[in-house]
């Protein structure tokens, strides 16, 4: 996880939280690599970090898949708690579900691009993943973790070679009831 210091002495710490446990490994102090990819090439997506709304059902810019069954419209929805911001999307119900939340993005450049997101999750669903499709090519996912709150973790989807202007980025999952999902600060960038 990169951190900025401040000339001088800094003090990093790390905390146990009441949710359980941390184990520690190895820290490594040096200089932060070099973005890969350009902040000039990333792709304008509408609320990618899901708090232009606020706390809603249907976050502006996103659309509900209420899964084959169609009871699931009330499985996706903004909260609060974002890795970034005040809000994050949430995959969620009391009983069984599934639900894809998804937004497409047309007049891309054809060319390849990386999708990335903060995501978290308790876990235990049949599928719970990153999407990218329709874009000229089969569907590409990455799974969410199922790292328990709230140890966000970075999703990427690498690769994503986009061949007829278009790209519908989402998020999947179907679960029993009470198991969930977040993600947040959804980036899509061209290489």
């Amino acid at each position: 996880m990169p951190v900025s210091l401040n000339a001088g002495a800094n003090t990093i710490r790390l905390q146990r939280s009441t949710f359980g446990y941390v184990e520690l490994d190895s820290v490594d102090l040096g200089p932060a690599p070099a973005p890969v990819y350009a902040a000039e090439n990333q792709v304008a997506l509408t609320n990618p970090d899901f708090d232009a709304s606020g706390a809603t059902q249907t976050p502006l810019g996103w659309g509900t898949w209420p899964g084959a069954a169609g009871t699931s419209a009330d499985a996706d929805f903004t909260e609060s708690g974002g890795f970034t911001g005040g809000f994050r999307l949430t995959q969620y119900k009391a009983s069984a579900y599934e639900v894809y939340t998804d937004q497409t993005v047309t007049g891309l450049a054809n060319g390849t691009y990386t999708l990335t997101a903060f995501a978290v999750g308790g876990g235990g669903q049949s599928a719970a993943y990153l999407s990218a499709k329709n874009y000229g090519a089969p569907e590409l996912t990455a799974p969410i973790p199922a790292t328990g709150w709230p140890n966000w973790r970075k999703v990427v989807i690498p690769g994503i070679v986009v061949t007829n202007g278009q790209l519908t980025i989402g998020v999947y999952s179907a679960g029993s009831g009470g198991q969930w999902l977040s993600v947040d600060a959804i980036t899509l960038t061209g290489q």
